[in-house]
């Protein structure tokens, strides 16, 4: 018959109280003021005193504002590569129409000017500089023109951002334009229209002395308002009630959980005892 160990405490022998969740490994009492060894399963480390949580997942990074979960405000160089693209897309049917429409009455004004300065002393009249376009292309071509503009920047910039959210240089860039009361609806087709009066409004004008001119530097401040405002909006997003977003980053799963000890910086020492 093997020897046992006893029961009791040998007299002489400290006696040390046991932790609550059973002994230590191997069955040994825990020592006093450490706290005991819990039976399985076990917690998650997160679970002990002065556990600290070094791994990225659980890190919350700031984002920049946004109208709704998971979309942010599109800042003011996003928006404005947007725009360049934009005007590439729309400015080369509208200058094939200028080509027909304006530009060969501003090419005979020049040959004239240019005839007229060949010509001789007797034949050398004034070089009269015209003040604006109506004194060098005829005002019906000047309409049509101006008509032409209206209707396809009106259409680019009001009827396809109602129908699609965004217009093609937008798509490029990952913008889209949203309500200001609901984030995940496109702009009905009259907001649109409305937001979109910069655009289309600069070709029914720019043809008038002064007036383009204001107009032009209207605009360009309803562009640069983005670039202060806390919402990135510009005036004609006021003008519409419409926000421009993208959708925010999302940061990739890291696939392993919380940094076991020793990198999990347990709590204070128990205090020192003889």
């Amino acid at each position: 018959m093997s020897a046992q160990p006893p029961e009791m405490t040998p007299p002489g022998q400290p006696q040390y109280p046991q932790q609550a969740g059973g002994a230590g490994p191997g069955g040994y009492p825990s020592y006093p003021g450490y706290p005991g060894y819990p039976g399985p399963p076990y917690p998650a480390y997160s679970s002990y005193p002065g556990y600290r949580d070094y791994s990225l997942q659980h890190y919350a990074f700031p984002r920049p504002p946004g109208p709704a979960q998971g979309l942010e405000y599109a800042t003011f160089w996003r928006r404005f590569g947007g725009y360049l693209l934009d005007g590439v897309v729309v400015g080369i049917p509208y200058s094939v129409a200028l080509g027909f429409l304006v530009f060969p009455s501003l090419i005979n004004y020049v040959n004239q000017q240019v005839a007229n300065a060949q010509g001789g002393a007797t034949t050398v009249g004034p070089i009269t500089v015209p003040t604006s376009l109506a004194q060098i292309v005829p005002l019906t071509n000047l309409l049509v023109a101006a008509a032409v503009g209206v209707v396809l920047y009106a259409l680019y910039f009001g009827v396809l951002v109602s129908a699609w959210g965004r217009t093609v240089g937008q798509a490029a860039v990952g913008v889209s334009v949203v309500r200001e009361e609901n984030a995940a609806a496109p702009l009905p087709i009259g907001r649109a229209l409305v937001r979109s009066v910069i655009w289309w409004a600069v070709p029914a004008v720019v043809f008038l002395p002064y007036i383009g001119d204001l107009i032009s530097l209207v605009v360009l401040l309803a562009l640069l308002w983005v670039a202060w405002d806390p919402r990135k909006q510009g005036l004609h997003d006021k003008l519409g009630h419409a926000f421009v977003v993208r959708r925010a980053p999302v940061l990739p799963a890291l696939g392993y959980g919380p940094v076991p000890y020793p990198y999990a910086q347990p709590g204070p020492p128990p205090p020192w005892r003889p």
